[in-house]
């Protein structure tokens, strides 16, 4: 399997390329007031726009830097009524690539609830490096603010009717 190898908060990642559509550079991303942190904002991405959520803010809840090796990492994802929808994550320093087996990674020895990640790890050039899974990133209530058209919320839509 190829993943993409990335850091957040001094500690690596890697996202199985599966979901992953494009790897691009950062590019401007029109903000978005009164969402949650973790969304940047959007980007259009090839005439679409999409919602891009920031790593460095979902696990550390400080902004990602803006290095020449800071990427958007455009991913596909399912919604709950299994529609296919584009995401944008910003990651630091995502410009390389490996090869693992998955049976490389190992269950976790410790379980932290508060960071959206698989928990499996594997040992890279004597370092942990987490697996990532798109749909540990989005929880439930970080969907709700984004594709919100996906998202709706049928008991506020009754007490409006």
């Amino acid at each position: 399997m190829i993943y993409l190898r990335f850091k957040i908060a001094g500690q690596f990642y890697a996202l199985s390329s599966d979901n992953i559509v494009e790897v691009i550079p950062f590019l401007p991303i029109n903000g978005m007031a009164h969402s949650s942190q973790a969304v940047a904002g959007t980007l259009n991405y090839r005439a679409s726009l999409i919602p891009v959520i920031d790593l460095t803010v979902l696990f550390d809840e400080q902004p990602a830097a803006h290095f020449v090796s800071t990427r958007i990492v455009v991913v596909a994802y399912r919604d709950e009524q299994g529609d296919m929808l584009h995401i944008g994550l910003i990651a630091e320093q995502a410009t390389e690539t490996m090869s693992l087996d998955d049976s490389a990674f190992n269950s976790p020895v410790i379980y932290n609830g508060h960071i959206p990640y698989s928990g499996a790890v594997t040992l890279d050039n004597g370092q942990l490096l987490y697996r990532l899974d798109v749909d540990d990133i989005l929880s439930s209530e970080l969907q709700t603010h984004i594709h919100p058209k996906h998202h709706i919320d049928r008991e506020s839509i009754n007490r409006v009717n």
